[in-house]
């Protein structure tokens, strides 16, 4: 299918610094809850415990972390999330 002579391949522009809403999906463990947390305050240690908002599915085999970050440069999100892939239980960051 021909792609509209208007649309790019590039990820829309952020203009930073600014506070930026993440979710991260991963299996519901104590280990993976631990490790979310311990690996966002590694790169944002500014994140207050306000930013945080966690959610079990249904039948509680996952679970998600939405945190507002204050982003100050694309690279630590980036590294944020290639860290988070780490772990076996880390499914998706958005």
């Amino acid at each position: 299918m021909p792609r509209p002579e208007n649309m790019t391949e590039q990820n829309p522009k952020i203009t930073l610094p600014c506070d930026f809403l993440v979710k991260i999906i991963g299996q519901d463990s104590e280990d993976f809850n631990s490790f979310v947390k311990s690996r966002v305050l590694h790169h944002f240690p500014n994140t207050k415990d306000s930013a945080w908002n966690k959610k079990d599915s249904s039948e509680g085999r996952f679970t998600s972390f939405t945190v507002t970050l204050h982003l100050t440069d694309e690279n630590t999100l980036t590294t944020l999330k290639q860290n988070l892939a780490e772990h076996a239980d880390f499914k998706l960051m958005l």
